[in-house]
């Protein structure tokens, strides 16, 4: 690595590391190339190479091929499904327990390790029951079962396994259990813990029990495994606040907006919400929880917590970056500081973070060290090497002396698990990128932009929070999800990067533009509003392509000067106006223009012109405007948004029919002739193209042999065949029809299951060929 801010400890340990693994291929290497059968095979191996590269994709997948670099993680156990807490039933269910297990300071056992050779100095809980006062016979009123629901050995308390509602978190010593009480539960209450310690040896070291911060004693666990406690449950009776939390004061004018995004989680967003809440701060702050996408479910039951917060629900998962961008935009604070829901600050991090912000305008974010729920280091600052690798200074380290550095230091960025910066700062670099959606590189992309800009990101070295590191999108019902996704990334930031890390020069920063925010604060306003709005729809995911830049230009030709009526891009779940400014950017419009509604905030609004696109003979919904235009961008006959009579009844509430083409317009005719009697007016409108001068993208006489395909990676609605352009291609240099040539294959991938198996798919297809991926270039590329 050659990061000169690396320490000298560290690199030393890393280079250690890699000369071991180095020392050992090394002598399997000579022990296969020495062999018989190895040079026997030799043809057989030529044919095997796809396979093998396959063979290799799953093992990465699967987790096969574990870095030696790893750190000590806490400890995944063995299961079949995850471990089900005691459901919250909101009609049932009127009290929250945290229970806390702490070892004392002095033991060298329990949650002070987390390594799996020091297990049998760990606490094995088996169950948690609570029961009435006087009648343990008695069926539970709370059962808590750590051994059952698949997982395969006692659960550890230091330990998580991998899909769990992540009901647990541990802190160094301390490990944490929420559970609920029911409403109808009596005050004095019995709680009982089933374990045992794995070393007997240990077993008079006893940890303490608290429940809701109150101690209940030391768990002296009997010849049974069995620890009792009698409690009142009166202590669980209040959620925490604190006074400088005013999320729910209207009022208020906070100074920091903590930013906080759920899918799925809503026990672990509860618990990262109670250690802010609990954090000792001298600033106003303000809580906004965005429940992004969550099962109906998991929905309720964060509703249900009645947390001190603002929350807002989505209907559908926006992921980490447009998520966060959708949340900014409604902050009240001066300044962000985007929180994951597995992270848990200490006391004053807001406060130093708010510091160190301020004490430079060439500051422009901040960050916390981060630490591994057991204690281990996880990042202390990150840097990006030339390759675009991120490397976490420290992760996996114990003995890293960050006392002797700077209180601020310099880093390439810091993880947005915690990151503050400016509210306005944020808004005018545009937000977190679409190109990285669904996750990964987009906080070091902000944070490089920021710098680009003249203002640097600084590691606060006496600002600490625990972090578990991926609980969402490690999870289980995220599988596959984030299959090479950092490695697509990392093209895409390259493509943007590449040559200031080579340098590291200031001249070889890309252009980064500012956008306008003035009327991003109003928009939230503006929703609230009645007043008459023009509107085009769209059902489909809003990234860059040609279906968007029609749409978005019919939006921008509805706003014209001197019309009172907004010109409004209206989805089924809202997006941001980042994301709205970024993508007219990108496809050469006016931007700053077009405000963003959801379809149920547009349907409170007096619409004048309505446009509504999609890719069959019928649109799925009706025309909720005076004058309402339907935009087929083409009769697509696999399926249908809503059933036939359904949708004709919607398509006849429409005025006129618009298609892209000639060849678009009689397909459609012809396909509505097929099903329905119907008459619609369909005109042709082309898509408007803004040409380019050849003087202003350097066209010259001397062009290389390249064939280049645009279009998003789909296989779905407007599938671009990409894999088809490759078979077809391969075929041509086969039989020597071509060469010299090379495919250039160019667009998006999107972020659902389909589209990124697709790619993958392609990938797969282009290898050995002269055929290049380049993902989501920006206009200039």
């Amino acid at each position: 690595m050659d990061h000169e801010k690396a320490t000298v400890q560290e690199l030393r340990w890393r280079i250690a590391q890699l000369e071991k693994r180095l020392d050992n291929q090394e002598r399997v290497n000579r022990e296969i190339l020495n062999s018989t059968i190895w040079r026997a095979t030799a043809p057989l191996r030529s044919l095997m190479t796809p396979f093998s590269q396959l063979v290799r994709r799953l093992k990465v997948r699967s987790g096969a091929q574990m870095s030696e670099f790893a750190p000590p993680l806490v400890r995944t156990l063995d299961h079949s499904g995850p471990l089900i807490t005691q459901p919250f039933d909101h009609e049932k269910s009127g009290r929250f327990c945290l229970l806390d297990i702490i070892w004392p300071t002095t033991a060298t056992m329990g949650l002070v390790q987390s390594q799996p050779s020091l297990a049998q100095n760990a606490l094995g809980l088996v169950q948690v029951n609570v029961f009435e006062v006087g009648d343990l016979s008695s069926t539970p009123i709370v059962k808590l079962d750590f051994s059952a629901h698949g997982n395969a050995a006692l659960y550890t308390v230091y330990g998580f396994a991998g899909p769990e509602p992540w009901g647990v978190w541990t802190q160094g010593q301390k490990s944490r259990i929420v559970f609920w009480l029911p409403k109808s539960s009596p005050d004095q209450l019995h709680l009982e813990l089933s374990g045992e310690t794995r070393d007997k040896a240990v077993d008079a070291i006893a940890p303490q029990i608290a429940i809701n911060q109150v101690l209940l004693g030391p768990a002296n666990f009997s010849s049974d495994g069995k620890a009792s406690f009698v409690w009142s449950a009166q202590q669980a009776a209040v959620i925490p606040n604190s006074a400088h939390n005013v999320s729910q004061d209207e009022a208020a004018k906070p100074v920091v907006s903590v930013l906080i995004l759920n899918f799925n989680k809503p026990y672990l967003t509860f618990l990262s919400v109670i250690a802010l809440i609990n954090a000792k701060t001298n600033l106003a702050y303000e809580i906004i929880v965005l429940d992004n996408g969550s099962s109906g479910e998991n929905g309720a039951i964060l509703a249900s917590m009645d947390l001190p917060v603002r929350l807002i629900r989505l209907s559908e998962n926006r992921f980490f970056g447009e998520g966060n961008n959708i949340v900014a935009e409604m902050a009240r604070g001066e300044t962000l500081l985007f929180l994951n829901n597995d992270a848990f600050v200490e006391d004053f991090v807001l406060d130093k973070l708010k510091d160190a912000l301020s004490s430079s305008p060439t500051i422009g974010a901040a960050g916390p060290i981060f630490y591994y729920p057991d204690g281990t280091l996880q990042e202390a600052g990150a840097y990006i090497a030339k390759d675009g690798s991120a490397y976490q200074r420290g992760k996996g380290t114990r003995d890293l002396d960050v006392s002797q550095w700077p209180k601020l230091s310099e880093v390439d960025y810091v993880s947005a698990a915690c990151l503050m910066i400016g509210r306005q700062n944020f808004l005018e670099l545009g937000g977190f990128d679409l190109r990285f959606d669904p996750a990964y590189y987009e906080d070091s992309d902000l944070c490089l932009r920021l710098l680009a800009k003249g203002q640097a990101t600084v590691l606060v070295r006496d600002c600490g929070v625990t972090h578990i590191e991926n609980a969402t999108t490690a999870a289980k019902e995220n599988a596959g999800l984030a299959d090479n996704l950092t490695e697509r990334h990392r093209s895409v930031f390259l493509m943007r990067w590449r040559n200031w890390l080579k340098t590291r020069e200031p001249a070889d920063f890309p252009k980064i533009e500012s956008f306008q925010v003035a009327e991003v604060q109003a928009d939230a306003r503006d929703q609230g509003q009645t007043s008459p709005i023009n509107a085009v729809f769209t059902p489909y995911p809003l990234y860059p392509g040609g279906g968007e830049r029609y749409l978005l230009s019919a939006a921008l030709a509805m706003d014209t000067t001197g019309n009172r009526e907004r010109a409004t891009v209206v989805t089924v779940t809202p997006y941001s106006r980042c994301r709205l400014n970024r993508m007219c950017r990108e496809l050469g419009l006016d931007e700053n223009r077009l405000v963003p509604l959801a379809l149920q905030q547009a349907a409170s609004r007096s619409i004048h012109r309505y446009v509504h696109m999609g890719n069959q003979i019928i649109p799925s919904g009706p025309n909720p405007g005076s004058h309402g235009v339907f935009h087929c961008q083409f009769p697509f006959p696999d399926s249908l948004p809503v059933a036939l009579d359904i949708g004709l009844d919607y398509l006849a509430s429409y005025q006129v029919v618009v298609v892209n083409s000639v060849f678009t317009r009689n397909a459609y005719l012809r396909a509505l002739a097929k099903v329905s009697g119907l008459t619609m007016e369909v005109r042709v409108i082309h898509p408007p193209v803004r040409m380019v001068p050849p003087s202003v993208i350097g066209v010259t006489d001397v062009k290389e042999k390249m064939i280049l395909s645009i279009g998003r990676f789909s296989p779905d609605g407007h599938a671009k065949r990409q894999d088809l352009i490759i078979r077809a291609f391969k075929k041509l240099v086969g039989a020597q029809q071509i060469a010299d040539w090379r495919l250039v294959l160019c667009g998006t991938v999107p972020s659902d299951r389909r589209s990124t198996d697709y790619f993958e798919q392609c990938q797969r297809e282009a290898t050995g060929f002269d055929i290049d991926f380049v993902l989501a270039p920006d206009r200039e590329q």
